[in-house]
């Protein structure tokens, strides 16, 4: 009953955290008495209650910054900060970085952001960091845009259709190369830009198509198989939570996922995937 409670709350500050709630707007809706529904959160969720809706509405702070080009005065705006002054202020406290600096950083330090806590038995797999070598890889080029709230990476229901189609038509492992940057001015949304493709073999040539090469460097990465939900979760999840926890800094470069060709593909929800993640990082 209490963890019911408890996640109930969690879903209830994610649909309203944006708006400036307060514990006391909690306790009036939740029904239960300010000193309960802070003891059973923090029994549950290891954090204070306060504590825990100023980290979600500065990661969701953070996130924008990074991946928007949102200004600051309108991120502070749209997430009911008192004023660009205290908004400033608590980014500094959390990240030690004022939000232009947080901005302008090359790497992307990931300390400090606050996944909205998850009650699910799905553990995070384990990450692993690999020097990854330089590949060429012959395919095409699968571009959009999407609107960011409090994400780190798109999750277009587009790509499993044009993984699946891909893993088909090449009955080999695939490779996808994907980038992002904010669209346009003072926008809130990100350009995802994805190649895809297949690793090209020496001596074989292939036309007219488009070749992309993946980078060799530091990748952090980890394996999976299963559905497609769960993989869209756990790349986000690893940005948010792993990356974090491991000290570690995305870099410039693309997020790599390896997909194993597997005999009887199809887009049916049951379907597993077979894949290996890797993001571009940095000490």
């Amino acid at each position: 009953m209490k963890k019911m409670t408890v996640k109930a709350i969690v879903e209830w500050i994610e649909d309203n955290v944006s708006s400036g709630i307060s514990i006391d707007d909690i306790v009036k809706v939740s029904g239960y008495s300010r000193r309960y529904i802070e003891k059973i959160f923090k029994e549950h969720v290891g954090m204070p209650l306060g504590k825990y809706i100023r980290h979600r509405r500065l990661s969701m702070a953070a996130i924008r910054l990074r991946l928007t080009s949102q200004s600051a005065t309108d991120i502070a705006h749209h997430l009911n900060f008192d004023s660009q002054q205290s908004f400033s202020r608590e980014f500094k406290k959390l990240f030690n970085l004022s939000p232009r600096e947080y901005r302008k950083k090359e790497c992307w330090d990931l300390a400090n952001l606050k996944s909205p806590f998850n009650f699910e038995s799905t553990s995070l797999p384990v990450i692993n960091l690999v020097e990854l070598q330089e590949m060429e890889i012959v395919g095409h080029e699968l571009n959009y845009s999407e609107s960011i709230i409090d994400k780190p990476i798109n999750s277009n229901p587009l790509r499993m259709d044009a993984i699946v189609t891909n893993l088909n038509y090449y009955k080999e492992d695939i490779y996808l190369l994907s980038s992002f940057e904010p669209t346009g001015k003072a926008g809130n949304s990100l350009n995802i830009m994805t190649f895809i493709g297949i690793k090209a073999q020496k001596n074989k040539k292939y036309g007219t198509a488009k070749s992309q090469r993946l980078a060799a460097g530091l990748y952090a990465g980890f394996n999976f198989r299963g559905r497609w939900e769960d993989y869209e979760s756990l790349s986000r999840r690893t940005y948010m939570e792993t990356l974090s926890k491991c000290h570690l800094k995305r870099r410039k470069g693309t997020d790599v996922e390896h997909f194993r060709f597997v005999a009887d593909i199809s887009t049916e929800e049951d379907f597993l995937f077979e894949s290996e993640y890797y993001i571009p990082v940095t000490h």
